[in-house]
């Protein structure tokens, strides 16, 4: 299986004897604290309150999942799943996955309906890479607006968008249209979830 995030494994631990203990906490909701002891970690409470708006207004189901590498939206039961966020190094690097896929998720047909139009949606096609430039976009927004960007995450979010490069050079105009639906995504989420 391949990796999807980054840096991101189970904590563990090793005993004096040598064997390996994996500690993780699950985290139920956005705002529950965890005992994550490293300083570079903390629950953002405005980051908190946005998702937390966001999931129930719009009735997204999101889990945090221990011991995952993987952070996806599934359209079919308009559910996101991330690793739990015990296991990022820092809490910029977990809010901007879950924002990713937060941003994921208003393309439902309920919502903002971005996946039924023409166009290939498979992976490495043109309406794919749009769809993860206007995540990506979102995601950086968001980050930003709770001010809990750091030169890390911003690094990430711009490696991953160099690499649509590529498709950006085929399509000139795809980052204009990819900003105007991640701002449309970012505007969705801060509502609420609710669809004007």
């Amino acid at each position: 299986m391949e990796t999807q995030c980054t840096g991101i494994k189970p904590k563990a631990r090793k005993e004096n004897n040598g064997t390996v203990v994996t500690t993780v906490e699950v985290v139920d909701e956005p705002g529950t604290r965890t005992t994550v002891t490293d300083a570079k970690w903390a629950d953002i409470e405005e980051a908190d309150a946005i998702v937390r708006d966001y999931i129930t207004g719009s009735g997204v189901h999101l889990t945090e999942e221990p011991g995952s590498d993987r952070a996806y939206y599934q359209p079919g039961t308009d559910s996101v799943v991330v690793p739990c966020r015990a296991q990022f190094p820092q809490c910029a690097e977990f809010y901007s996955t879950l924002f990713h896929e937060l941003v994921h998720s208003t393309g439902h047909k309920s919502r903002l309906d971005r996946f039924s139009g023409p166009g290939n949606h498979s992976f490495g096609g043109q309406e794919y890479s749009k769809e993860e430039l206007v995540a990506e976009i979102g995601a950086a927004c968001l980050n930003s607006i709770c001010n809990i960007e750091t030169p890390d995450s911003f690094a990430n979010s711009a490696s991953y968008i160099q690499s649509w490069a590529s498709k950006l050079r085929e399509d000139r105009k795809m980052i204009v249209s990819a900003a105007s639906r991640a701002e449309k995504a970012v505007n969705l989420i801060l509502a609420g979830g609710v669809v004007a």
